[in-house]
């Protein structure tokens, strides 16, 4: 059973948890930010608050000056009909802000709803992209050697499963750190999960800098990279699609969900519908879906054109199958990456924006 809030002053109630605020019965229409910064001195009745603390909890990521607090407590004032001359509820002080009223507390128990946007902490989603992500390491290992299998692929092929495992668990720590501390208040934002993606891959490189040659093995018209340098190219694209796809993403449902477990369901409505971007959480980007979806398109024309150019300057050789099948192999776990991470993006925002509307 979840705990309900609701706190009554002066012929008004105010649920914490609808994110309302009525007179007798009759309710009393609150922006989202005048609503955080009325219950913000409701749950410190009696205390002087600091406008600097205010507009930390109210607006958080966003700047807020002088205008935008004294327009926002102004509304409040208006829907408590208080005056600054005679306040009833909000005095003044030299030192901040403190609500005079008594306020009675009332708790009562509600049947907690399950919600695949709260109640999941989306396992299957992190096990399968992270594992795509992974495949994509271990098979560039394989790929950048493949015109010379026979000199470098007995090693390779027991590299490969190293090389997998090590992403793979590196990208599943990540991402469960990232939603752990984004549930918990952390407004780090993706710079952790970012830097983490970042450093796992560059240790990968390291290690392999002594197995991969510092030659060119694949052979074309055209002059190729050396094996390090190729692979190093093919991590720095893995981690941009990561970060676009995965972890911009993953990082703003997680964000969305820690609004809905502190009743925020208005600003989280505001967000996905648009209406006020001002009142993003700080530390966190709102990726859209369809520009998710025209970036994986054009990724994949830019794709399809390097492989097309790639493939037909290719020299002959007893292993350039094995290459061209690991060349399309690539292709398909990148945009199996960038498929899957918007799939479950759109379908998990659907939920997310479900939920806030039933509870509002």
């Amino acid at each position: 059973m979840a705990e309900r809030i609701s706190y009554q002053f002066g012929g008004f109630c105010l649920d914490r948890d609808k994110r309302t605020l009525s007179c007798n019965g009759e309710l009393r229409p609150l922006r989202p930010t005048a609503f955080e910064l009325l219950l913000a001195l409701i749950e410190n009745n009696g205390k002087t608050v600091a406008k600097s603390d205010l507009i930390k909890r109210v607006w958080q990521s966003t700047f807020a000056d002088d205008r935008n607090f004294h327009v926002t407590l102004h509304a409040v004032r208006q829907a408590l009909g208080d005056s600054v001359q005679t306040p009833e509820f909000i005095l003044r002080e030299p030192s901040g802000y403190r609500f005079v009223a008594e306020v009675a507390v009332r708790r009562f128990a509600e049947a907690e709803s399950k919600s695949p946007g709260r109640s999941s902490n989306h396992l299957a989603f992190i096990l399968c992209a992270s594992a795509i992500y992974a495949s994509l390491y271990a098979t560039a290992v394989l790929l950048e050697v493949a015109y010379q299998f026979n000199r470098f692929g007995a090693v390779a092929l027991k590299i490969a499963p190293l090389a997998f495992a090590w992403i793979m668990i590196a990208a599943v720590a990540s991402l469960f750190a990232d939603r752990t501390l984004t549930l918990r208040g952390s407004l780090s934002g993706v710079i952790i999960p970012g830097f983490a993606f970042l450093i796992a891959a560059a240790l990968l490189c390291a290690v392999l800098t002594r197995f991969l040659p510092d030659a060119p093995i694949t052979e074309a018209v055209f002059q190729s990279y050396p094996a390090r340098a190729a692979y190093l190219k093919d991590v720095s694209l893995f981690l941009l699609l990561a970060f676009i796809f995965l972890i911009l993403p993953f990082h703003f449902i997680s964000t969305m969900e820690r609004e809905i477990g502190r009743g925020r369901c208005g600003l989280v409505l505001d967000v996905l519908e648009g209406r006020k971007p001002g009142t993003m959480p700080r530390g966190t980007i709102y990726p859209r879906f369809w520009a998710l979806a025209v970036a994986l398109a054009t990724l994949g024309a830019v794709w399809l054109i390097a492989t097309a150019h790639l493939l037909e300057n290719l020299k002959p050789g007893s292993y350039m199958n094995l290459f061209v099948e690991l060349v399309y192999l690539r292709g398909i776990l990148y945009f199996g990456l960038g498929l899957t991470c918007i799939a479950w993006y759109h379908r998990t925002l659907t939920a997310v924006k479900r939920q806030c509307l039933a509870k509002a």
